[in-house]
Order: C-alpha cells, then sequence, then structure tokens
C-alpha cells in the first residue's frame, strides 16, 4: 500500500487494476467503498445493450409504413399477406396511411 494516497473529496482512492477502494471520514469514523472495475463495465454494457435493444425494437415498432398499388389505388398495411401480390411494377412505398390518403389511394377493404 502507497503512503501517499491520490484524494478524492475529503477522502483517499487507491485504484489497481481490477478494482478501486475509497476511504471517506464520515461521523468520525471511515467509510469504506469498493468498486469491482471488471463488475462495473460487464454491468455498462449489459446495460447498454439493453438499451439499445429497446430501442431497435421501438423502431420496429414504429413502422407505420404502407405497400401503395398504383393500378388500382389501393394500400396494404405491411403486414397484410396481400401487400406482396402487388406487381412490382405497380408498388409505391408510403411512410403512412395518411400520406397514402392523401395522394389519393384507399385502403383495402380486405386487410385487417
Amino acid at each position: 500500500m502507497p503512503d501517499d494516497w491520490p484524494t478524492k473529496g475529503r477522502g483517499r482512492r487507491l485504484k489497481c487494476t481490477d478494482f478501486e477502494l475509497t476511504i471517506s471520514p464520515i461521523a468520525g469514523g471511515p467509510s469504506l467503498r469498493i468498486v469491482d472495475s471488471a463488475a462495473e463495465e460487464l454491468l455498462a454494457g449489459r446495460r447498454q445493450a439493453k438499451e439499445e435493444a429497446a430501442a431497435a425494437a421501438e423502431e420496429g415498432t414504429a413502422d407505420n409504413s404502407v405497400i401503395g398499388d398504383s393500378k388500382s389505388k389501393t394500400y396494404y398495411p405491411m403486414d397484410c399477406e396481400l401487400s406482396k401480390s402487388v406487381v412490382e411494377k405497380n408498388r409505391v412505398k408510403f411512410t403512412s396511411q395518411e400520406e397514402a390518403e392523401k395522394a389519393g389511394y384507399k385502403r383495402a377493404g380486405n386487410c385487417p
């Protein structure tokens, strides 16, 4: 242990390869805090992965795009099986139902 520990606020900190020890005076006695650096990094990585997965899931559910058929002026939600039957040359992609309706398209009656 070194004789001269670096200070952090009113306490002293000893930083090693895999852990960090901080000693601070509280109410006339020592307060010890031990941090496992490897565990902290692992938890931070897990938190970030969870946030990224949640953001990706949110983006996936936010897809309101629809497929329009320029020949029949009908649009189909992306989850409607009939949208796959629209011929490629007649296929028009809209970002929302509102956009398709503004362009003069009507929702297909045989899609939920």
